[in-house]
């Protein structure tokens, strides 16, 4: 029997039924990308890695572990979290998009390009994004030196590089040039964008954002990833496209890695190098954000719902509220570890 006859529907409810439903996709897809296949994938590589290192095809935890735990091999160093990092972050991926598919939510479509400037869209946003980081990073360690001098603690991601190998540096390109991006972007921008941005783009922006800044999982990067994240989908909504955001993405991480590289190599030319393109983005992100201010906009379609009821039916949607309150409660309990 069909419970719900769309012809007995009105307009209204047939637009609050099909966000509700996309709304639903987009939780349950994020809870198993999260949290089901990131933790099955991270546990699937260990024991991999520990069967081709010791040719032991063990199932016991406690062997595992103490092996990974020990300090003379190579899991304690960067080439191995980096390729880690990749592996686990690839999988998941592959996965999410696969289950995506069987959802019907193409997720490949959202890196279709119809308007041929976004590159160059992207190129112009890159210095206003880093502009806009570089303001909230500056705020944000004021805040967290005023916490620390009152004794907690707010911990921090920490990408550097502690044995500067070859292979530590090539993973470490690999993972922040090419997998994070990518992978980032087309659940955080592309998933959300996709699922959201049919019943309100202004929506799909906000709510992708938020939780791009809570995934990141610490509050340093919080509301830098939350801020950056709206100018990342604003982008991706004019052109139709995640390509734009995963380009940004792309050489926002670009910096950060040249500076991790200079230090861990100790070249001062590379960290000369650093400064002065960092300056000197920056004096352009300055310049873009002073042209583009006010003559930006985001076209909005006409809807059904008003923009309070469309709101109230995502936050109000039991995964994806479930799939936050997670999130939060990550952020929270990286602070609470960090000050025992």
């Amino acid at each position: 029997m069909d419970f719900y006859n769309s012809s007995q529907l009105s307009p209204k409810d047939i637009e609050k039924r099909g966000l509700k439903i996309n709304a639903s996709k987009l939780g349950i897809l994020l809870i198993l990308y999260d949290l089901i296949f990131m933790t099955y994938v991270k546990k699937a590589f260990l024991y991999v890695y520990y069967w081709i290192r010791t040719s032991d095809f063990t199932f016991d935890a406690a062997k595992v572990n103490a092996f990974l735990t020990n300090k003379d091999n190579f899991s304690s160093y960067t080439s191995f979290s980096m390729l880690y990092s990749c592996c686990v972050i690839a999988a998941v991926l592959v996965l999410t998009i696969i289950t995506a598919r069987l959802m019907g939510i193409k997720l490949f479509s959202t890196l279709k390009v119809e308007d041929k400037s976004c590159a160059k869209g992207a190129l112009l946003a890159f210095p206003a994004v880093l502009v806009l980081n570089n303001i909230i990073t500056t705020i944000i360690n004021y805040i967290t030196d005023f916490f620390s001098k009152q004794g907690t603690v707010i911990p921090q991601a920490d990408f550097s590089i502690d044995n500067p190998t070859v292979s530590a540096v090539a993973f470490e390109i690999l993972y922040l040039l090419i997998v994070a991006p990518i992978a980032e972007e087309l659940i955080f921008r592309g998933l959300v964008l996709k699922t959201i941005a049919p019943y309100g783009k202004k929506l799909a922006i906000v709510v992708s954002a938020a939780l791009f800044g809570l995934m990141h999982g610490n509050l340093n990067q919080f509301l830098g990833a939350f801020v950056c994240g709206i100018v990342f989908a604003a982008i991706d909504v004019k052109y139709e496209s995640v390509l734009p955001s995963i380009i940004i993405h792309m050489l926002n991480n670009s910096l950060p890695l040249i500076l991790n590289i200079g230090n861990a190599l100790d070249s001062k030319i590379i960290t000369v190098i650093y400064f002065v393109l960092l300056y000197s983005i920056l004096l352009i992100g300055v310049f873009v954000i002073a042209k583009n201010l006010y003559s930006f906009k985001i076209q909005e379609e006409s809807h059904e719902l008003s923009y309070y009821e469309r709101i109230k039916t995502v936050a109000l949607n039991i995964p994806l509220l479930l799939f936050t309150v997670y999130l939060i409660y990550k952020l929270i309990y990286a602070i609470v570890a960090a000050n025992k």
